[in-house]
């Protein structure tokens, strides 16, 4: 979190300034080419024994120098495009994208996370079903829940004044928050996780303030 940048700026802090000045800290982000993002994502960032590993389901795919077949595994973006992040910086930022099985990535669709009570298809851990609510939900395994929930955490609090409000309720309403808060506790960052996030930061300029400051999730309001 020192290393970083952000220590000296939050240790301090009122919890109720702290969107506010993470959002500012975190601005000067570049990002602008989404397919090279993606790319770049699948070839280097993720890829591993020259496999990629879907997040959601364990399966992995082979990837060379290119991104493997959309059809096969493509990218998923935790805070859905067509709830926000259709358009750059939101859309290339890697801190909320992963790869995933396309067959996740359409079952998930724009269903926020949550957790399933009643479920209608699973893979891999991960499930599609009604919460408690009978609102439609998607649960991540659960070596991903943590991840999920810092990504969500970082969009709202970097793009979330400028993404339609309803949009920011579906994804990030005061339930759905709660859900991540305890996911974020149940799975915190790994050095894999945090890892990626200086990767990122090193090609994009800015790290994932949740996944390297340990507690900041529980600290949002």
């Amino acid at each position: 979190c020192d290393d970083a940048g952000f220590w000296d700026l939050i240790h301090d802090a009122a919890d109720a300034d702290l969107e506010s000045i993470l959002r500012s800290a975190t601005s000067s982000h570049t990002c602008s080419n989404y397919t090279s993002q993606t790319t770049w994502m699948f070839t280097v960032l993720e890829k591993e024994n020259s496999e990629v590993e879907c997040d959601y389901t364990g399966r992995t795919t082979p990837v060379t120098s290119a991104k493997p077949d959309p059809a096969d595994m493509n990218t998923e973006h935790a805070w859905p495009q067509s709830r926000g992040s259709d358009t750059e910086p939101m859309r290339c930022d890697v801190h909320h994208l992963f790869p995933v099985d396309a067959d996740a990535n359409s079952t998930r669709y724009t269903y926020p996370f949550g957790n399933v009570v009643t479920e209608t298809w699973s893979d891999g851990g991960s499930k599609l079903g009604t919460d408690s609510k009978g609102d439609t939900v998607f649960e991540p395994r659960d070596s991903h829940k943590g991840n999920a929930a810092r990504a969500i955490f970082y969009f709202n609090m970097r793009y979330g004044n400028v993404v339609d409000s309803w949009c920011v309720d579906e994804q990030f309403g005061t339930d759905r928050q709660q859900t991540l808060s305890d996911w974020d506790l149940a799975d915190p960052p790994d050095a894999d996780e945090i890892a990626r996030s200086q990767d990122i930061a090193t090609r994009m300029g800015v790290n994932n303030p949740f996944v390297v400051c340990p507690g900041l999730v529980q600290r949002m309001p």
